[in-house]
Formats: C-alpha cells, sequence, structure tokens
C-alpha cells in the first residue's frame, strides 16, 4: 500500500489511482471499493477518520488545510494525507471539489532528496532536513535530537521553512512534501 495515491471526487468516488492502490483494492487489502464506487477503509477507526478528513475539507475555506490520519494494516504504519485539489466557492457540493489522498508507510518520505526541497522551495540544507524530519513522523523535539541540535534551533529552521513552503501547519508541510513523491504515476482505477 505504500506509496498510493488516489484523486476523489467530493463525495469519495475514485476517479484515478495508482497502480499500488489498484492493487490494493484488488487484493482485499485495508483499501476497498463499496459499491456506489467511493474509497473507503476496511478497519472502522480508519474509516472514521477518513470520513472526518472528507468532512473537514468540504467546509469553504480559502485554504484548506491538508487531514493526515493514520491507517491500520497489519504490516507496517501507514499515514494517509487527504489534500484538496480542486474546490469551487461551493466546497459543500460534492460536484465542486477534488481529493488527492496518498498513503505511505511512516519513515517513507525521507527518501525524498534534501536537493529537490531546495530546488522547489528554495529551503536551506537545514531547513530540508527540518522539513523531511517532521514529514517522516518525527515531532521537532525527535527531530532535533536526532540531527543533534537543540529544539529551538529546529523549531525555526522548520518555521522558516514553512514560510518559504507557504504553509502554516505542519500537517500541510507533510502535505506538501508527500506531493513531491517520485511515485505520482496515476491512470484510470483498474478496480
Amino acid at each position: 500500500m505504500e506509496g498510493s495515491i488516489a484523486i476523489l471526487s467530493g463525495d469519495g468516488h475514485l476517479i484515478a489511482s495508482s497502480p499500488e492502490l489498484a492493487s490494493a483494492v484488488t487484493a482485499g487489502g485495508q483499501v476497498m471499493e463499496d459499491k456506489q464506487g467511493r474509497l473507503g477503509f476496511r478497519d472502522g477507526e480508519t474509516q472514521k477518520s477518513f470520513a472526518v478528513a472528507l468532512k473537514a475539507l468540504r467546509v469553504p475555506s480559502p485554504q484548506p488545510i491538508p487531514q493526515i490520519f493514520k491507517v491500520k494494516t497489519d504490516r507496517h504504519r501507514t499515514t494517509a494525507v487527504l489534500q484538496c485539489l480542486l474546490s469551487a466557492k461551493d466546497a459543500s457540493d460534492p460536484k465542486n471539489t477534488a481529493f488527492l489522498l496518498v498513503l505511505c508507510k511512516r519513515g517513507s518520505l525521507e527518501g525524498i532528496s534534501k536537493e529537490l526541497l531546495r530546488q522547489h522551495y528554495g529551503l536551506s540544507k537545514a531547513e530540508a532536513a527540518a522539513v523531511l524530519a517532521i514529514a517522516s513522523g518525527s515531532n521537532v523535539s525527535e527531530a532535533a535530537n536526532k540531527r543533534e541540535i537543540t529544539t529551538t534551533t529546529a523549531r525555526n529552521q522548520l518555521a522558516a521553512a514553512m514560510i518559504k513552503i507557504g504553509v502554516r501547519r505542519q500537517a500541510a508541510v507533510v502535505a506538501a512534501v508527500s506531493c513531491l513523491m517520485p511515485r505520482l504515476r496515476l491512470g484510470p482505477p483498474e478496480v
């Protein structure tokens, strides 16, 4: 399921998906498609988190905040990032919205090159390291300890990076970085 990506309509219908997601649905994994063609999760707690994330993104907002939730799997910890791709004035109408869903194993975002972040967003090496640490599931204190710097320095580097990326919340940093993942091979759903 790692690297799985889907584009969903406002009411959760699958518009397009990566081959990884299509095979996860077909193989009877944690991701499923119901009879109406809406994407969902077999685990009740994960499905509830997904529904809450969809509902939060349907609230009209000039800059929707990406929603992050955990997906229960048998093998490893997976994180889901749900981000609004398209929203008209009335985001509560499913016909006016589309969402990007990215599923990745916790820690897999570390594979994104610091250089890619530096080029794309103009980050310094330290800022890119701070962003990758947060995007990989560490909190600021853990990131500081791993990099052997103070928590204040790590927080300042992350704050500077967030300004350059154009986001205000750490969840939005994760969404921005996950959108740079190299596995964005989208095609029509194969389910």
